[in-house]
């Protein structure tokens, strides 16, 4: 059945009452000019009371009751089929509340791109607040940022009006209330109107109010839509700012009402200045001025157009947006439903057989069969709805009623497009308009009622609007700002809670994902809360993370910039990174420390191409470089540690000679290592444990020791008749020539540095299995010598030796009382490596504890597919498939898309443009799944920086 056509109520009503009742039309509009009213005269709320369960109800002068439900959207996208099983869900819960008179449902949701910049500078603001606590200077970029989002986004408010009133009551439960009630205020003190009066709701409301609003929540969750009940604080509040502008109220106003302290007031009669102030004095605060058609209310001229006849065909309310969108207008949009629609309807009827209209034969006799269709349809099975639904617009208060004309004129253009629907501007008093536009203010409206089955009308409700994954902070927990297509503010905090720990990235080249994941990264490192730069470390193939890098960097003072560093690795001597480096003064590896070493060894030891650790080998990992740990340390018996030369490392000698220290007469770099840290000389006393500790190449002679050989015995390597011993030898002698920066003590070091990324280019190669094992061995390197010390949890600190405990101690709660990320990007490289997989599979089941994120970024499907890192992940950004139909087909099937996500992977991440690059965000946390497509839209400036590889991007050389 059409919506609202032929057959239900919209050609049938509404083109009789225009054929027929053309006059009385002019009739209408003279009763419109001398009945127009102040603005409080429409305001129904008379006092604000908390609900026992959650939020708040107002009280209204005849009893009834309003609470109000503010709705940030939907948290999946939502297309036909979504729609239709929120119509579904929604006519379920609701259908018996809605087949007899008393309840309503008022929706009204707004789109103001003239507060787009209020907005946006905002958002603007509170990140300048974080960027100045953590010393960086990024006001030029934050304001570019303002400049650009403030041409593509709006404002947007969407709350839904819950109405109880009287009549909701059978007839001897209604009497007998009101006499109850005229019994309770038999003895109140102040005249009406002169204080808030909590008691006049009738007592049988209250229950019935409840359960509406507990069916409206168990829709809302049922169907994934975000919402939650609004105090009376913020109901009023709410309602102040939308009668009289932003402007108007501040973000922390507080009415004076029964729940609140409420101060004595010098009233006449003095009685009634002991009870909260009426609330009609407290919203009201802008003077309305009628111009034409038009009324000016603050900062804005609002003219209003009323729905005369529904849309023939049902079509989503997405599509209203999108013109709305395009056109760039300012609007509000308006709908009451009432229930009870077919007890109205029995009258109607009668009335239509017996009236004026049966003298007409065409039009009376679709009037008379659209009527009957309804009664027909009605019953306890189908509630038949009052629907009203107008539309607002506006211009600037300082604008010209010719300017406001053009604008109702789009508007109605619009409007009319969406469905074939027809709306008219002549509503009358465009005060009452405005009045009945704001939810909670009154139950009413200047549009024509009509009638419509509860599905159809529900179909018209605007749940379909994106939901944010974050709240639109201003504070200190600053967002980055993502937006949909037609211009909803999308924030995404980068400290969203534990849940949001592991992510991953899929995108192929030229689809953004190196600018998507240096704005997260900036994002991150402007987390609210913190007073210094947070841990971020990059590993990365490629220039693409010096952006950020030395964006950053550039916002530091100078004496500060070491703090952000970029370093491209070379197969060199200064960049020798030392896998079997501790943590100071421990002569062993701690447990994380150990499986970093099990996993790199086996990589190590496992033929380029092979899918694991061969036969043999992975019970001689363990023992070898524990021998060699033992064969190093100064505290073993028959071991030989390294004896210290004067003159390997100036920063060394530099430090002893400072501190005066004596040292034996044959010195052991552990002896150094101990005498530095206990004068306090912990950097020199770290370069000096560079040399104590073992290399890659004493497992060459760990390996020989009869220990080791005695757990291994004779066992054999593969088929060649190798034993595991030898082909251990022979591949780590090969790997010292061909990985020397793996075999040499630790010279490369990022130093001071919270941000620091590491670019593999010149050390990853590719084209050949050899080759890929290559870049997954420096994968790992890498890692090391990023977050090494990240991974270290308290449990370990009984491991440390005691003179250094309590200085680990001081530490790792520094460490992890930081916030830490690391990102591997071009992860694909990676591929066939399970030694790396294994370790990132560890770091990702530690990662929550020790508040470490982790973001992998590939071009490969193949790495998010099966495995515990799909399973463990709870983000997912997919950038496009490139119009490939079977990369389509295997996203779908992958994440479990539905029809509306599949269309928009296909047909809407077509990368990055003019406005922008779209992603998709899949995202799990406990408040369920959550799907949206987000564009990213940084300013030009910071779309350079983010993508620019200057070569002294950091620190690094």
């Amino acid at each position: 059945m059409p919506l609202f056509g032929t057959r239900v109520y919209g050609t049938s009503v509404f083109g009789t009452r225009v054929s027929l009742a053309a006059a009385a039309d002019d009739l209408q509009r003279l009763s419109w000019t001398l009945r127009r009213k102040p603005l409080e005269s429409f305001l129904a709320p008379q006092a604000a009371v908390p609900l026992e369960a959650a939020g708040g109800a107002l009280v209204c002068h005849d009893g009834s009751l309003v609470s109000l439900l503010a709705l940030d959207g939907s948290r999946s996208m939502m297309g036909t089929e979504e729609i239709e099983r929120f119509v579904d869900v929604a006519a379920l819960r609701l259908n018996t509340a809605f087949v007899h008179p008393g309840h309503a449902l008022h929706v009204t949701f707004e789109r103001a791109p003239d507060e787009a910049h209020t907005l946006a500078a905002g958002h603007a603001r509170a990140a300048s607040r974080q960027a100045g606590r953590l010393g960086l200077d990024l006001d030029d970029l934050l304001a570019e940022r303002t400049r650009r989002l403030t041409s593509l986004i709006a404002a947007e408010t969407l709350v839904l009006a819950c109405w109880t009133r009287p009549s909701v009551l059978p007839r001897d439960r209604l009497e007998r209330d009101r006499r109850g009630l005229r019994r309770k205020l038999r003895d109140w003190l102040p005249a009406a109107g002169e204080a808030q009066c909590s008691h006049l709701a009738l007592e049988g409301l209250w229950a019935r109010h409840e359960a509406l609003l507990d069916a409206l929540s168990a829709v809302l969750a049922e169907t994934g839509i975000v919402g939650r009940r609004l105090t009376e604080d913020e109901a009023l509040r709410l309602m102040r700012r939308m009668v009289n502008g932003t402007s108007s109220t501040a973000a922390d106003w507080r009415p004076v009402t029964v729940a609140n302290d409420a101060p004595a007031r010098l009233t006449e009669p003095p009685e009634a200045g002991a009870l909260p102030p009426p609330l009609a004095p407290q919203l009201l605060v802008r003077e309305p001025e009628r111009t034409g058609g038009g009324v000016r209310i603050g900062e804005r001229f609002y003219g209003a157009l009323d729905m005369s006849l529904g849309p023939r065909h049902s079509r989503p309310f997405a599509e209203l947006m999108a013109g709305l969108a395009a056109a760039g207008l300012p609007c509000r949009f308006s709908l009451l439903i009432e229930g009870g629609g077919l007890h109205r309807l029995d009258a109607a009827v009668s009335r239509v057989a017996s009236s004026f209209l049966a003298f007409s034969s065409s039009d009376s006799l679709l009037a008379r069969n659209a009527l009957r269709d309804l009664a027909a349809m009605g019953g306890d099975a189908h509630a038949i709805v009052r629907l009203r639904l107008g539309l607002l617009t506006w211009t600037g208060a300082e604008e010209s009623e010719a300017m406001l004309a053009a604008r109702l004129g789009r508007l109605q253009q619009v409007a009319e497009g969406w469905g074939e629907a027809v709306f008219t501007p002549l509503t009358g008093d465009p005060l009452e308009s405005v009045a009945a536009s704001v939810p909670g203010f009154c139950c009413g409206a200047t549009a024509e009622p009509a009638l419509a089955p509860l599905t159809e009308a529900l179909r018209l409700f605007p749940v379909g609007r994106p939901a944010p994954l974050s709240p639109l902070s201003t504070g200190a927990g600053a967002a980055h700002l993502f937006r949909s297509a037609d211009g909803k503010p999308l924030p995404l905090a980068a400290d969203e809670g534990g849940d949001y720990g592991f992510e991953l990235i899929y995108g192929l080249p030229g689809q953004g994902k190196s600018v998507l994941m240096n704005a997260l990264g900036l994002a991150f490192c402007l987390q609210g809360g913190q007073a210094r730069l947070p841990l971020a470390a990059v590993i990365d193939i490629g220039p693409s993370s010096s952006g950020l890098v030395s964006l950053v960097r550039e916002a530091l003072p100078p004496e500060r910039r070491h703090e952000a560093g970029w370093f491209p690795l070379r197969m060199t001597s200064e960049h020798a990174i030392n896998p079997c480096d501790t943590q100071l003064g421990c002569r062993s590896p701690l447990p994380a420390e150990r499986a970093f070493l099990t996993n790199l060894l086996g990589l190590m030891v496992t033929p380029a191409g092979d899918a694991g650790v061969p036969d043999g080998m992975r019970e001689l990992l363990g023992p070898t470089f524990s021998g060699a740990y033992a064969m190093r340390s100064d505290k073993v018996a028959g071991a030989e540690p390294n004896a210290y030369t004067e003159g390997r490392d100036e920063d060394v000698d530099a430090a002893i000679a400072e501190a005066g220290l004596l040292l034996p007469s044959e010195p052991l770099w552990w002896e150094v290592v101990d005498l530095l840290f206990g004068v306090g000389a912990i950097e020199a006393a770290a370069r000096a444990q560079r040399y104590a500790v073992p290399t890659l190449t004493d497992l060459l002679a760990a390996v020989r020791e009869p220990a080791v050989q005695g757990l291994v015995g004779d066992a054999r390597y593969g088929s060649g008749g190798e034993t595991a011993t030898q082909a251990f030898i022979r591949i780590v002698t090969a790997l010292s020539g061909d990985w020397p920066v793996m075999f040499a003590p630790t010279a490369f070091d990022v130093g001071g540095a919270r941000l620091a990324a590491i670019d593999l280019a010149e050390v990853a190669p590719q084209g050949s299995a050899e080759a890929d094992r290559q870049a997954a061995a420096f994968y790992l390197l890498a890692r090391h010598a990023l977050t090494r010390h990240w991974w270290i949890g308290e449990d370990a600190l009984g491991a440390i030796p005691e003179p250094y405990r309590a200085w680990h101690a001081a530490r790792l709660h520094d460490i992890r009382e930081s916030p830490k990320r690391l990102c591997y990007d071009e992860f694909h490289r990676t591929a066939g490596a399970p030694a790396v997989r294994a370790q990132v599979e560890r770091d990702v089941r530690e990662a929550r504890k020790l508040r470490v994120r982790l973001v992998l970024a590939s071009q490969r499907l193949e790495d998010f597919g099966g495995g515990a890192l799909a399973e463990l992940a709870n983000r997912y950004w997919i950038l496009g498939a490139g119009g490939k139909a079977r990369e389509e087909e295997t996203l779908a099937e992958l994440f479990s898309l539905s029809e509306t996500l599949s269309y928009a992977v296909r047909y809407r991440l077509t990368g990055p443009g003019r406005d922008g690059a779209p992603a998709l965000l899949i995202a799990a946390g406990q408040g369920g799944r959550f799907e949206q497509l987000l564009i990213n839209t940084p300013g030009p400036v910071e779309l350079w920086a983010l993508t620019t590889s200057p070569p002294d991007a950091g620190g690094g050389g």
